[in-house]
């Protein structure tokens, strides 16, 4: 069996021809055609014994195969889409999807089932009925009531994920009360881990959204939700506890839409240099913030694929954490003043903790009458009005 090189792909790095080279193997050759394009010779071609060349994740590309290539003709930001799923994604989902495999794998190795019960109570917390409705409403509130016509479908979409979001709460609820380890819901209101949010960077952006651009969300979508769907499958793969699968597989469908929600509003929405950027930055600011992939510090996979927060670097030489301790600078992208006025809808109260620089509230306050689109993804406390 030999390899292919899928030209469609290729980003030619040529990383392959050297690596094969350097091995002396000498499989890979530049083919004498007009875009000299690289080829591999079959003949000589030692895969799968050679592994210098990179596989896909079974799991990640028969996603990729289904869902991610696909592409309707004439879509608009298609490029746009398929450029940053090469340059960004795929080496970020494949490196989530590889750890919460590795996790899969410890976890049914130990003797209990704690694991069972920290992931469910991890998962209400993150999505559970007040958290969803929260998070959800600010994404229907990024857009303007002026622009409602032009992002009809998309509100649409948001709208029915606020369901989504609610009843998956629901299904981390039932592996509890399956396993007895509550009698009812109402007993997880006196679980601190069922009520402690797991990600409040990620939901924090959540509801900065409606201060920067309505397409933003993009980036989270297509990202993210991919994560939960690779999590999904891989939970599903390989966990044969019927409360577990019944947990991951009643949602897969829906994080599935939640994805494709994504992939529409880039390939159809996101067409102007104006909301590229501001996906461009929010997708930067998951993978850095809240993935460590700018500093290589691949962190902890929770529930659904999502990126855990806070584990220290594990491999020998890794860069340090990327979150220093609260009290040093942190340099990010400043916000203007949220409001021209306390009543208005999504308005957000209690900004706290700002270190930027280490001045105080007031002072930063001088300083955010520069851009409304403009944001610091600090550390705060918020409440939607």
């Amino acid at each position: 069996m030999s390899l292919k090189i899928d030209h469609d792909r290729c980003t030619e790095c040529r990383m392959c021809y050297i690596v094969c080279r350097e091995l002396d193997i000498n499989a890979v050759y530049v083919a004498l055609e007009p875009l000299h394009r690289i080829e591999i010779d079959l003949d000589a071609c030692t895969y799968p014994g050679c592994t210098a060349c990179p596989t896909m994740n079974p799991i990640l590309e028969a996603f990729c195969d289904k869902w991610v290539w696909p592409t309707m003709p004439g879509a608009p930001g298609a490029e746009f889409r398929l450029r940053l799923t090469r340059d960004k994604c795929l080496k970020a989902w494949e490196t989530i999807l590889e750890r919460t495999v590795r996790d899969i794998e410890e976890e049914l190795t130990s003797n209990d089932e704690g694991w069972k019960r920290d992931h469910a109570l991890r998962g209400y917390a993150a999505e559970g009925v007040q958290m969803s409705i929260k998070q959800m409403s600010a994404q229907l509130l990024s857009v303007d009531i002026g622009d409602q016509e032009n992002y009809i479908d998309l509100q649409r979409m948001r709208a029915r994920q606020i369901w989504d979001e609610c009843k998956h709460s629901k299904l981390h609820a039932d592996v509890l009360l399956g396993k007895g380890w509550i009698a009812n819901e109402r007993e997880l209101m006196n679980i601190a881990q069922a009520n402690v949010q797991p990600l409040p960077a990620y939901f924090g952006l959540s509801m900065m959204f409606p201060h920067i651009h309505p397409l933003a969300r993009a980036a989270q979508n297509y990202y993210t939700e991919a994560n939960a769907c690779l999590g999904i499958m891989a939970y599903i793969k390989m966990v044969d506890d019927p409360l577990v699968v019944h947990e991951h597989l009643s949602q897969r469908d829906e994080e599935l839409m939640h994805f494709m929600e994504g992939k529409f509003q880039l390939d159809f929405y996101c067409t102007t240099p104006e909301s590229q950027k501001h996906v461009e930055d929010t997708l930067g600011y998951l993978l850095h913030q809240i993935g460590g992939f700018g500093n290589l510090q691949f962190l902890r996979a929770v529930p659904r694929g999502l990126p855990g927060i806070g584990d220290p670097a594990e491999t020998a030489g890794a860069a340090p954490p990327l979150r220093n301790h609260p009290r040093e600078m942190h340099r990010l992208r400043r916000v203007p003043r949220l409001l021209p006025g306390p009543g208005r809808a999504g308005a957000i109260r209690g900004l706290v903790n700002c270190h930027c620089e280490e001045r105080s509230e007031e002072a930063i306050s001088l300083e955010w009458g520069r851009s409304r689109r403009e944001i610091c993804f600090a550390s705060f406390a918020m409440t939607a009005l």
